[in-house]
């Protein structure tokens, strides 16, 4: 069988079809899996600095609460970057909640914008915008 694949956009390989299918999680009916609950690939782990390796935006609010303390917090968060945001952004394909962690500088901030996304609500400041 060929290992090529005709489609809409064009030749896609077998190997690109099974690597978008495990990084897009779907619900039985077809449909993408609620931003929110999407699980990274177990290769694409978030591993905190000398902490717990995170799967999801829950473990990562969850560790934020309770198991990552301030050194590991200011390890992956700074002015210059925030390797948190980037991964949500990269690997889980949540821009909205990557933004809305980009502009947290504290662990407060970033507590909250993930219970916005993992509740379906807009982040605060987004909700300021709108009501303007």
């Amino acid at each position: 069988m060929n290992d090529i694949l005709q489609t809409d956009a064009g030749n896609v390989s077998a190997e690109t079809r099974a690597r978008q299918a495990v990084t897009r999680p779907q619900l039985d009916a077809g449909r993408l899996e609620p931003i929110a609950h999407r699980e990274a690939p177990p290769d694409k782990r978030f591993w905190v600095n000398c902490g717990p390796i995170l799967k999801d935006l829950a473990d990562l609010r969850d560790a934020l609460a309770s198991e990552i303390s301030d050194a590991q917090f200011a390890h992956h968060v700074s002015r210059a970057h925030n390797d948190f945001a980037r991964w949500i952004e990269d690997v889980l394909g949540d821009s909205q909640s990557a933004a809305a962690l980009r502009r947290a500088r504290t662990r407060n901030g970033a507590l909250k914008a993930l219970n916005a996304a993992l509740s379906g609500r807009p982040p605060a400041s987004s909700r300021r915008r709108l009501r303007a």
